[in-house]
């Protein structure tokens, strides 16, 4: 074997080190993140937060207490968000007696959304979180997420990544119980 083709295998040898070293560390990264979520969820108090609805009124987390709070932070550019809305909106239908929904907007302008809804419109409470006054308090650091806060005022669940409607009844019976 010449010199260049052992130095290649080498190389090559590396190179498959480091991408299983890489791997493993997402799958340490991903599970501890999981664990922190999970454990995180079932004792932290909900930050509160104000914001103004499209109808230019104003929601207060805090004086939603009669029941069950769903708030899912979106995007209308975001796919995965726009892609769980219509579950988000059945839910809404199925479930809007017995809690809340605010669909946290996440930086984007009014006129933004009023165009989002001109095409696809949604009956659930949206708000606008255009200063991510919200998004901060709730560490927010990429969309969709979903909190469901509990009527005690507690993080009860919380998800990153888009949720299938089977996953948002089963956390929001849990919440409701």
């Amino acid at each position: 074997m010449t010199k260049n083709n052992a130095e290649l295998k080498r190389n090559k040898s590396i190179e498959r080190a480091l991408i299983f070293a890489g791997l493993i560390a997402i799958l340490l990264t991903a599970g501890a993140y999981q664990a922190h979520a999970q454990t995180k969820a079932t004792v932290e108090k909900a930050p509160d937060f104000t914001l103004k609805l499209l109808d230019g009124t104003e929601a207060t987390l805090s004086k939603l207490n009669d029941r069950p709070v769903v708030i899912n932070f979106w995007a209308t550019w975001c796919g995965y968000c726009v892609k769980e809305f219509p579950d988000l909106e059945e839910l809404w239908a199925e479930y809007g007696e017995k809690i809340h929904i605010l669909a946290v907007n996440v930086g984007e302008t009014k006129k933004v959304i009023d165009d989002f809804l001109k095409k696809t419109p949604y009956t659930f409470p949206i708000v606008m979180d255009t200063n991510y006054t919200a998004s901060r308090a709730y560490n927010v650091s990429g969309i969709p997420v979903t909190y469901i806060i509990g009527k005690d005022g507690s993080i009860v669940f919380s998800r990153v990544g888009m949720m299938s409607k089977k996953d948002m009844i089963t956390a929001v019976e849990a919440a409701l119980k």
